[in-house]
């Protein structure tokens, strides 16, 4: 039964769930006749028991209709970021190089006067203790934020928590971008067309400017960090990028404050998401996911 349905372009969950009810469709025959039309036992009798409830048929037509037709694949296009010619030089010596990137939210903020507020500056500390964690082990390289005060006051908090020899950077294209482009499904809110010309625009510059793979002059070939303290949607949007999916699945995606996102960007081009909108090193009673307005 699998094998034919496939044959029809059904999904492997509607596949499952077809061969499921056909199954016990098939089989409700034999359940009518059981005493008290009572769960029946489809099992190998050597095998524990499983039961199967029969269902009719309007039951197995719904069970068809669980999932759309399987969509064709896109093939990964292991030049996405335009530096394979870097990577296949073999006088490079950074052709085994994973770049690790960490994309960090920034903490809780006022609308009001955009600097943190209590409860962001104790995420902030949290969020040191854990770079701190992850620069013992891994070491990290740079830290970089948006030019807005509430990233900046997020990584100059963390940062206390590291060694002084790192220096805090500055990016305004990592700024908040708003609704970098329209989603689907769409938004609760209406934002009008004009506003995607120039978002969009930022938000994929700040994508170029900083997600690719590793230069040939980014020094010794040892993994490090990177962190990029920046905002919501700019995170999701560029994490849609990186993992190549469409870019308007970005309102998909919910990351709390001060949480940790992590890409691995390896030299041929492949890229691993190795963990999204982490906040398990602030305590549950300091998290949360919208600001104060």
């Amino acid at each position: 039964l699998p094998s034919r349905l496939l044959g029809f372009g059904l999904s492997c969950a509607a596949v499952g769930a077809a061969s499921a009810a056909l199954y016990t469709e098939l089989s409700s025959s034999a359940a009518s006749s059981a005493p008290d039309n009572k769960l029946m036992s489809v099992a190998d009798p050597s095998a524990p028991a499983v039961y199967l409830r029969p269902v009719t048929s309007d039951q197995l037509l719904n069970n068809l209709r669980c999932c759309d037709p399987v969509l064709p694949g896109t093939k990964w296009n292991n030049n996405w970021d335009n530096r394979h010619w870097r990577t296949t030089d073999s006088s490079s010596s950074n052709n085994n190089k994973i770049r690790s990137i960490i994309l960090v939210r920034h903490g809780r903020f006022h609308h009001s006067d955009r600097l943190l507020d209590d409860l962001g500056r104790r995420q902030a500390e949290q969020l040191g203790n854990r770079l701190a964690q992850l620069h013992r082990r891994y070491g990290i390289s740079r830290i970089i934020s948006s030019s807005a005060p509430r990233a900046v006051q997020t990584a100059e908090l963390a940062m206390r928590y590291l060694p002084n020899n790192l220096k805090r950077q500055e990016c305004h294209l990592l700024t908040e971008v708003g609704w970098p482009c329209p989603p689907e499904p769409p938004g609760a809110h209406f934002v009008p067309e004009f506003y995607y010309h120039d978002r969009a625009a930022r938000a994929e510059a700040a994508f170029r400017r900083h997600i690719h793979r590793a230069d040939d002059d980014a020094g010794e070939s040892t993994n490090e960090l990177e962190v990029f303290v920046c905002h919501r949607n700019i995170i999701r949007y560029m994490v849609c990028r990186a993992l190549q999916l469409p870019p308007e699945a970005w309102l998909r995606f919910s990351v709390d404050h001060c949480s940790i996102t992590w890409l691995d960007l390896y030299p041929d081009g492949r890229v691993c998401l190795r963990c999204f909108g982490d906040s398990g090193h602030v305590p549950v009673s300091l998290l949360s996911k919208d600001n104060v307005r």
